[in-house]
């Protein structure tokens, strides 16, 4: 019973940390893309949206796209331009090569460089399975602060020059360069 209630505190404190942080930020809409064949999925009623709805972020395409009661809507090629919000999250499952041929796939879309978010360099990458996934509310939140500390961050740092340097990793995020393209660097 004492434990359970430092976890609680622990929990609590850990998010009003990043509430404040969200408060302070300039980043505060998101939209998470699941790349598909087809161009995407958006995520619209998501556990792991309604966390970062509870620090602040708003993620304005849960009301526009028609999700037909499930957690994601699908989202067209044509439908990129809906993209508008301040930082663009695409999601993706890193042990699976086929996501990073759809990332790669989705980022060679002739609408994805009239992105507003890539164009200021304001792309991050979240591994799905540890954010979407059924791990629980810490590994949820240590994907939440991962993702905040990046999308807050005056420098973020930028890893490998391809996705296959980011499926490589597991629970990471990464910033991209204006115009949506991993940059050179090491991890």
């Amino acid at each position: 019973e004492d434990r359970a209630e430092e976890l609680i505190e622990e929990f609590d404190a850990r998010v009003a940390d990043l509430t404040a942080t969200v408060a302070s930020s300039d980043i505060r809409t998101l939209d998470l893309v699941l790349p598909t064949s087809d161009a995407g999925l958006v995520s619209v009623d998501t556990f792991g949206n309604e966390q970062l709805k509870a620090i602040g972020f708003a993620i304005p395409l849960e009301d526009e796209l028609d999700a037909d009661g499930g957690p994601f809507a699908d989202l067209s090629l044509e439908q990129t331009v809906l993209l508008q919000s301040d930082a663009l999250i695409i999601t993706s499952i890193p042990t699976r090569v086929p996501d990073g041929e759809r990332v790669e796939a989705f980022q060679s879309s002739p609408l994805y460089s009239e992105i507003p978010a890539v164009q200021d360099g304001r792309v991050f990458f979240l591994d799905n399975v540890s954010f979407f996934g059924n791990v629980g509310l810490f590994p949820i939140l240590e994907s939440i602060e991962g993702l905040v500390a990046e999308l807050t961050s005056g420098c973020a740092r930028r890893l490998g020059r391809s996705y296959a340097t980011v499926s490589a990793m597991r629970h990471a995020t990464t910033r991209t360069s204006p115009g949506g393209r991993l940059e050179g660097g090491s991890p």
